[in-house]
């Protein structure tokens, strides 16, 4: 999501909730090169440009995200007489536009600031002096009990938040979605093929002493893993064994009996060391009790 960048924070263009005054505000105040006329050419009033578009933008990653929320019942009102239409006829049309729910989009860290409770300490953080009304909206019309009844349910996200704001600059924390019993399914399908993938995609033999370590051994179930069972059968019946075993396309490495079971040892401890891994990571999606939980869980 874009933000209008002021300074370290980034304000949510928030439509019906001063959203044009407080553009003009940071103009004025941030670019007033804008309304002299050195943007737009000597000729050009404030009338003619849209406070938005001069404003720099950016992401959360670059700022501190901020809102001005407003009650959203008057919100919509004051929507329905911006644009000129009757109750019925928004609650009957998506909610785009200056009707967009307030809460859609929010982010982690947000800072909450009640309109018009909190404008004073939201001017102040963003280092605006003042604010001029900029759009003058109609009568706004009433709401009988069925359409007020059906705009707050409409928007019950955006009432409560706005009913949890209780003092200027609260902080916004996504709630946590629960885990459903099919994603955890889903999330160990994924773990199990991570482990069988890991398990023939080969391996390094290291620390034993030998010849063999650092010799990267192929453990494909369709060819390498039926080889390094039938060597170390053999090997183990026959102390004088020996193959020639293939390392690579072109490189071969002779082995004897025990260099032949040290193969098939690191085999099954890479082996055992991937179903140890995941019997814990399944242990773990188990017990996890949100999406987040389980996103977090990978291989």
């Amino acid at each position: 999501m874009k933000y209008l960048k002021v300074n370290n924070y980034g304000l949510k263009r928030n439509l019906k909730v001063a959203s044009s005054a407080l553009a003009k505000a940071i103009v004025d105040t941030y670019y007033p090169e804008v309304k002299n006329g050195v943007t737009l050419g000597a000729n050009a009033t404030e009338a003619d440009v849209h406070w938005f578009g001069f404003i720099p933008k950016s992401t959360s990653s670059e700022v501190t995200p901020v809102i001005l929320f407003r009650d959203p019942v008057e919100r919509f009102r004051s929507a329905c007489a911006e644009d000129g239409i009757t109750p019925d006829e928004a609650l009957n049309r998506p909610f785009t536009g200056h009707f967009e729910p307030q809460s859609s989009g929010l982010e982690d860290g947000t800072l909450l600031y009640q309109y018009e409770n909190h404008l004073d300490d939201l001017l102040t953080l963003l280092g605006l002096s003042n604010l001029e009304t900029v759009n003058e909206a109609g009568a706004k019309p009433d709401l009988t009990p069925e359409q007020l009844a059906s705009v707050e349910e409409a928007y019950a996200d955006d009432i409560a938040l706005y009913e949890s704001i209780t003092e200027a600059g609260q902080v916004w924390t996504k709630a946590s979605t629960p885990a459903s019993d099919a994603q955890k399914s889903e999330k160990i399908m994924e773990l199990n093929a991570a482990r069988y993938a890991e398990e023939c995609g080969g391996f390094t033999i290291s620390n034993t002493g030998t010849v063999l370590d650092g010799v990267f051994i192929r453990s494909d179930r369709k060819d390498s893993q039926p080889k390094i069972t039938q060597a170390a059968l053999a090997a183990n019946k026959n102390p004088d064994f020996t193959v020639d075993w293939q390392i690579s396309d072109s490189e071969f490495v002779t082995l004897d009996a025990s260099l032949t079971l040290t193969i098939a040892q690191a085999f099954l401890e890479h082996e055992q060391a991937g179903r140890s891994k995941l019997k814990g990571l399944i242990a773990s999606v188990q017990s996890a009790t949100t999406e987040d939980e389980l996103n977090n869980i990978i291989w």
